[in-house]
């Protein structure tokens, strides 16, 4: 085995290690921002019953720490849910954009019981989500882990 070789197989190899931590990542970040997405339509729920806020105070007022740092609420402030959904700087899955697309269209529609039952479905709807991406983790996570650095060895050991 030369010294090429070596090096090209530990590059292979620690970048095999590289893509398997970051689709555990993504996974879990994944499921930190359906959750606080989930958060923000609670939030929204709140302030219509009890307050009958407007909807662009609600959004104007909504802090959330996972959603500032990806930059989500920023553009929720100032394009609303169609630009912060569009914007993809939130990891999501198609059917919680799905979701957010629908509570958007239906948003500030109709009577506050409407507006209120809105709510309610749309986090039925992102709390079956969660618990499908929770339970696709814990069920492919040893996949997620051992998969690439596995086909990392293979390759490296076909060229031996």
């Amino acid at each position: 085995m030369t010294v090429s070789y070596a090096a090209g197989a530990l590059l292979v190899l620690g970048c095999s290690l590289c893509a398997s931590l970051s689709l555990v990542s993504e996974k879990r970040k994944r499921i930190i921002h359906t959750e606080a997405i989930l958060g923000l339509i609670l939030h929204v729920r709140s302030n219509i019953d009890h307050f009958l806020t407007p909807i662009d105070g609600i959004f104007a007022e909504y802090r959330n720490e996972t959603l500032e740092s990806c930059g989500f609420s920023a553009v929720l402030r100032n394009s609303g849910i169609d630009g912060a959904v569009s914007s993809h700087t939130a990891s999501l899955s198609d059917e919680t954009e799905a979701v957010l697309a629908y509570f958007s269209r239906n948003l500030g529609g109709g009577y506050k019981d409407d507006q209120l039952n809105l709510c309610d479905y749309c986090c039925e709807k992102l709390e079956a989500e969660l618990e499908r991406e929770r339970e696709e983790l814990k069920r492919n996570l040893s996949v997620y882990r051992f998969a690439p650095p596995i086909f990392a060895l293979f390759i490296i050991l076909c060229f031996l």
